[in-house]
């Protein structure tokens, strides 16, 4: 997962809404979002490499979303893959701050990340970078390859599609499909993210949807949860730069006070 914005609690009708996309190799096998045959209560997709997945939610209304944090010097290898961190969230019968409480002495065994997590009351940011961890407040969020404090190209312009959206009660899954597949880049190198990585590189990195050579948007995920406790989320699947297919779930969470 590459980049997301999140509304958290600041829309009337739609109080948690997520725009998502995970980029990844078109090479490393995964299975679109499903209920999973193994823990029938997870909604999520499946990376088959490694058994974890990007993005996933649970009956009880428990959801997280992971990303890389981009580091090309960092050569160590790490215990446990980052995908396991939502599976393993959405798996866990503490409550949200007790998992991140935890969580924060045991990031070291992850390969570096950001994770976004919560229920329909309350949402945190973790990072493998950050000593503390981050309670969302009301308002409009996004992230991807850096810190949730660090403005990008790609995280700009989703937000701002994403408040767009709401502000102007045009919010839809085609809408926001539309906001994800945004294949623009900055006008000016200026303009582009510095993680490390040759400029032409860079470059191509920078849209919100990445149609590269062997690489780029895999999966689009739209998710919203109303204030009656339904959640409506679609995922559209990608193999260089084209649409596999698309899939649709809509339930209403068991426990809505988890």
């Amino acid at each position: 997962m590459c980049v997301m914005a999140i509304s958290w609690q600041n829309h009337e009708q739609f109080p948690f809404v997520i725009l998502a996309n995970r980029d990844e190799f078109y090479s490393r096998p995964a299975r679109a979002m499903s209920w999973w045959a193994s823990e029938p209560d997870i909604l999520a997709g499946r990376d088959e490499l490694k058994n974890g997945t990007w993005f996933g939610v649970n009956e009880n209304g428990r959801w997280a979303v992971v990303t890389n944090f981009r580091d090309p010097a960092d050569k160590n290898s790490y215990e446990l893959s980052r995908g396991l961190l939502v599976r393993d969230f959405l798996y866990d019968k503490r409550t949200v701050h007790e998992y991140a409480s935890a969580l924060i002495t045991q990031k070291h065994r992850y390969a570096k990340f950001n994770l976004i997590f919560g229920d329909l009351q309350q949402a945190i940011y973790v990072s493998s970078e950050l000593d503390e961890l981050t309670t969302l407040q009301r308002g409009l969020y996004s992230l991807s390859n850096a810190t949730l404090h660090d403005d990008w190209h790609k995280t700009t312009r989703l937000k701002k599609k994403l408040e767009q959206l709401l502000a102007e009660n045009d919010f839809s899954f085609e809408s926001a499909f539309s906001a994800l597949e945004d294949r623009s880049y900055p006008e000016h190198d200026s303009q582009v993210q510095r993680t490390g990585l040759p400029i032409e590189v860079e470059r191509a990195l920078s849209p919100v949807f990445v149609a590269l050579d062997g690489y780029g948007t895999r999966a689009s995920t739209v998710m919203l949860a109303d204030s009656s406790g339904k959640i409506q989320i679609a995922e559209k699947s990608f193999l260089d730069g084209k649409e596999l297919k698309t899939v649709h779930h809509e339930f209403r969470v068991s426990n809505s006070t988890q």
